[in-house]
């Protein structure tokens, strides 16, 4: 038989060596937490001081979109009424993204009137001396996911909503 002395020997090690191996997990844990937060606090301040230390440089090889924009181009949404919703890279999103994601896009809507014209270029027929053919088309003939291009005497940049002059869908 063992002695109470042995037990409790015994009781002590294993309590002492389970408190270590606790231990030893939470630090570790709270090692791994600490580095991830410490990661990402790092790449956040980093690309911070980056593009501001940066930032003159970018301008020079990505320069930021007029202030004011009279045309632009995207992909029809859909078409209701007089109004053609179209898709466009976001303005604001102008630099390249480090990580590899898309642009930010934007909705915007071009109201359309009696006076609006709207033309189709084709590049998949083109003329005898291999132009793009150019025909007039109509507001009916606009569909979504048509390449399109819209001009205004609006700020198209700064509005949701404008009023168009011309429409031009692209088909290639």
């Amino acid at each position: 038989m063992e002695t109470t002395n042995t037990k409790n020997q015994k009781t002590l090690t294993l309590t002492i060596v389970g408190a270590v191996l606790i231990a030893a997990g939470i630090f570790l844990f709270g090692f791994w937490v600490g580095n991830q937060v410490g990661k990402q606090k790092g790449i956040t301040e980093g690309s911070q001081k980056a593009e501001s230390q940066y930032k003159p440089l970018l301008n020079v090889a990505f320069p930021e979109p007029p202030a004011v924009m009279n045309k632009v181009s995207g992909v029809v949404e859909k078409v209701e009424g007089n109004i053609i919703t179209i898709k466009i890279n976001d303005p604001k999103d102008y630099l390249p993204h480090l990580d590899g994601s898309p642009r930010a896009m934007v909705e915007k809507q071009a109201i359309v009137s009696p006076s609006t014209s709207y033309t189709l270029i084709d590049y998949t027929k083109l003329d005898k001396n291999g132009a793009a053919t150019v025909s007039k088309i109509t507001l009916n003939d606009v569909k979504p996911g048509n390449a399109i291009t819209v001009a205004s005497n609006e700020n198209i940049r700064t509005n949701q909503k404008f009023q168009v002059n011309s429409v031009q869908i692209s088909k290639y």
